[in-house]
């Protein structure tokens, strides 16, 4: 297992997609530090990346009541500002949906 068996001889500061090492224990081992990640709720395919689509089915859920309606605004958030994001552990819901790069 690759997870928390790393060490930080020569390591970067982040992984290859920008992520802060180490998330936990230790260094992972390899370009990947492993992190809990979450998907927004509207993204239905759980890719991390905020689509049009899935932005107007989420919001239709919040105007019949089923969605809330800060989860909602953040999916609309992301998607505008480029529909890429992550997901931060240290942040509550919807906060923790974050914009990032592709």
């Amino acid at each position: 297992m690759c997870i928390d068996s790393g060490t930080d001889v020569d390591a970067p500061e982040d992984d290859i997609r920008g992520v802060a090492r180490p998330q936990d224990e230790g260094y992972d081992m390899g370009a990947y530090e492993y992190r809990l990640e979450i998907p927004h709720p509207a993204d239905t395919d759980e890719n991390f990346v905020m689509v049009m689509s899935e932005v107007i089915a989420y919001l239709l859920g919040w105007q019949q009541g089923t969605n809330p309606m800060t989860t909602a605004i953040r999916a609309v958030y992301l998607w505008q500002v480029g529909e890429y994001y992550g997901y931060d552990p240290e942040k509550a819901p919807p906060m923790c949906w974050i914009p990032r790069r592709p």
